[in-house]
């Protein structure tokens, strides 16, 4: 692949799109990752986010880019979704590919006081 471009929805007042950002197969592939959000056209109270990475080597697996929300201060807690409505990718030269639909994303929203799970990793070599 040398593009891909994603649209995603996601409840404008529990979320607001920060940023996108290169991921580590974006950053091996030294994609471009732009990141536009609008009102939903046809759904009140969702934003539609169109996410496109433009790679100048073929993009490998792994991952693409992160997305960065602020939460709203008043949200729930619980799980917001971020639904993929179109998945589109482009070959270096521009030709169209047919590409596998993933699953849609979550964000997890915790309460102010709870404490929130961290995971740690640690590697030694020898």
């Amino acid at each position: 692949m040398g593009s891909i471009t994603v649209e995603l929805t996601f409840p404008k007042a529990t979320l607001r799109f920060v940023r996108a950002s290169a991921g580590l197969a974006g950053e091996m592939a030294e994609a471009n990752v732009q990141g536009t959000v609008r009102d939903a056209p046809d759904v009140s109270g969702l934003s539609l986010l169109t996410v496109t990475l433009t790679a100048k080597q073929p993009i490998k697996l792994g991952i693409l880019a992160y997305l960065q929300f602020r939460v709203a201060t008043d949200a729930p807690k619980g799980m917001v979704q971020l639904r993929a409505r179109s998945v589109q990718a482009a070959s270096l030269d521009g030709q169209t590919q047919p590409l596998a639909k993933g699953r849609d994303g979550q964000v997890e929203i915790f309460e102010r006081d709870e404490q929130i799970p961290l995971i740690g990793c640690f590697f030694f070599t020898h």
